[in-house]
């Protein structure tokens, strides 16, 4: 029928990897704060996750299976205008002596980091606990 003996962690395991990708990405945003390009064309921008939440369709035919859990939708660049520096010996400024760095705080990046890796932890945790859970379970039902 498709029941599965630890439910709880096909919905943590979608957490985990989003979460993992969430980190890498505010990572990826830290490392290439301070990126310049020629003349500004094709800079980095910062990425931002987008998550979704699953349900499955098919509820009523899975008898309450497969509830659901989180998917990364897409990843998406920033809005943000970059930031003009006047800095005309750098090789990368422009005509004027402006340099465009991307828009990214290295702290906002860090606060963004540190709640991914705390959602993680926190989905690593109930894991843990759905297996201890379900080895009580086997044991119990083996005294019988």
């Amino acid at each position: 029928m498709g029941y599965e003996l630890i439910p709880a962690s096909t919905i943590s395991s979608s957490g985990l990897r989003a979460e993992s990708l969430r980190m890498e990405v505010a990572a990826n945003n830290i490392a290439n704060s301070q990126s310049t390009s020629p003349q500004g064309k094709n800079l980095y921008q910062r990425k931002i996750v987008v998550f979704e939440t699953i349900l499955n369709q098919n509820v009523r035919k899975n008898n309450g299976a497969n509830l659901g859990g989180v998917l990364v939708k897409d990843v998406v660049a920033s809005q943000r205008n970059p930031i003009e520096i006047f800095n005309p010996s750098h090789p990368h400024a422009d005509e004027k002596g402006m340099l465009k760095k991307p828009n990214i705080s290295p702290l906002e990046e860090m606060v963004d980091m540190m709640t991914a890796t705390r959602a993680y932890e926190a989905n690593l945790q109930l894991m843990k606990e759905s297996k201890k859970m379900a080895e009580k379970t086997i044991q119990l039902g083996g005294q019988s």
